[in-house]
């Protein structure tokens, strides 16, 4: 395998995109954009359940060194950043309902949901090549991706649990507009500890390739 993807295949690449109750992108980091505007009207509708889709890039070869050269020249580049695969993860406002007590107010109800974008390499001529060996490390990669997209889902999801249940938390304010200003600065503080858990989970995939090309592939 091409020294140039095992050397870039990880970290799998990921942009959060944070959608809160209304949509507006206003800050961005190297590993995430997040809306974080908290404006307008509080609107309800939706589901919690999370939704994920993936998008493949098609790559073809009959070596592994074939497969190596397709996903580096095609393989998704978010922010610039050439990688095997990457994850696009939305949080997205459902349900935000309010408690108006005269000027005071406090949330009600709020609920997110997930959308993950994935993609990832497909070996398309994979049929036609006759080396078991070469076949038999691909699907084990393939499947090691499926799984990578799985726990990233769980992530999010948890996060997303997390950001419903501190806007609950938070007291009753003196006026809406300061319960939106104390959300905002609750959903930062969530978010980046969402950031956190996804490089970390970036980290330990990095090792698991480390192992897969010395045990498998070298």
């Amino acid at each position: 395998m091409s020294a140039r993807l095992v050397s870039s295949l990880f970290p799998i690449a990921i942009k959060s995109h944070v959608q809160f109750l209304e949509v507006a992108t206003v800050m961005s980091s190297s590993r995430s954009l997040i809306a974080i505007l908290m404006l307008g009207s509080l609107l309800a509708g939706g589901c919690r359940a999370a939704s994920v889709s993936t998008r493949y890039y098609d790559i073809s070869g009959n070596s592994a060194d074939q497969l190596a050269n397709e996903v580096v020249a095609k393989g998704p580049r978010p922010e610039n950043k050439w990688s095997v695969a990457s994850t696009d993860i939305r949080f997205v406002r459902s349900v935000a309902r309010l408690d108006r007590q005269g000027s005071s107010c406090r949330f009600k109800d709020v609920r997110y949901h997930v959308e993950i974008k994935f993609t990832a390499p497909r070996w398309v001529n994979k049929s036609d090549n006759d080396d078991a060996v070469l076949r038999s490390k691909w699907k084990r990669f393939s499947d090691h991706l499926k799984s990578h997209r799985s726990t990233r889902v769980k992530i999010a999801e948890n996060f997303a649990r997390q950001l419903e249940r501190g806007f609950l938390s938070i007291p009753r304010q003196p006026s809406c507009t300061a319960l939106v200003l104390r959300a905002k600065k609750l959903g930062e503080r969530i978010l980046m500890r969402h950031d956190k858990a996804q490089d970390s989970f970036t980290r330990k995939e990095g090792k698991w390739l480390a192992r897969f090309v010395k045990e498998e592939i070298r």
